[in-house]
């Protein structure tokens, strides 16, 4: 069964929370990642002082990137501008990147037929010069989307074939059913908001900038 899994093992995960990941990929890259700090026939002493700056290297990432999220806005590429505008506000700034591939590519879709119920409008969706058709459910009593292919389920990135029901709808901002929590910019926001998390928060903010600086700096030497 194990010889026969790509087979079953899409199918499997299909509609499942794996964050886009279908393949051992994030692994091969976390190891190409980490043999730039430590190599073979390393004893136990350097392993350790060596894994100590591979952890160090990733948490400067980490205060770069959420700097790069937290200021600045990017510039717009899609003619959907107030929805690019809305998700850029919201996103973090890797996420935003991917929702805008899907933004780019919404021109192609078109709503074929739509029928409404008692309890959702349920839209019929193909793309541009493609036989084949998506359902997309919308709730209006609590905005809540759903889309056959399930991306949004897989991803927590809405689809291109509901991104087009909302363009259908007029809609300006992605409604909250939409949104994953975890790649919003309020995601590491601290939940107490008081003096001694108000320092804190300036200290991360200094050193996310200054890391920002640094990271900028490198790139031009």
């Amino acid at each position: 069964m194990y010889e026969k899994k790509h087979m079953w093992s899409n199918a499997y995960i299909r509609g499942k929370f794996f964050t886009g990941l279908k393949t051992t990929s994030r692994c091969e890259v976390l190891n190409m990642q980490i043999g730039k700090f430590i190599h073979n026939g390393y004893k136990f002493r350097e392993f350790i002082e060596h894994f100590q700056q591979y952890l160090e290297f990733m948490c400067r990432r980490v205060v770069v990137v959420d700097y790069k999220s937290a200021y600045g806005d990017p510039v717009v590429k899609t003619r959907l501008e107030e929805l690019e505008r809305f998700a850029a506000t919201v996103y973090t700034r890797e996420v935003f990147v991917l929702f805008r591939e899907v933004l780019l590519l919404a021109s192609n879709v078109r709503v074929v037929s739509s029928k409404k119920t008692s309890t959702y409008t349920l839209f019929e969706v193909a793309m541009y010069c493609q036989g084949r058709s998506w359902n997309v459910s919308w709730g209006e009593m609590d905005d809540e989307f759903r889309c056959s292919c399930l991306r949004m389920e897989f991803f927590g990135i809405p689809c291109v074939h509901i991104v087009g029901v909302l363009v259908r709808l007029n809609m300006v901002v992605i409604p909250d059913s939409l949104i994953l929590g975890c790649w919003t910019k309020k995601a590491k926001q601290p939940l107490i908001n008081n003096h001694v998390f108000s320092e804190k928060i300036l200290d991360v903010a200094y050193m996310s900038m200054h890391a920002a600086m640094l990271d900028d700096s490198e790139a031009f030497l």
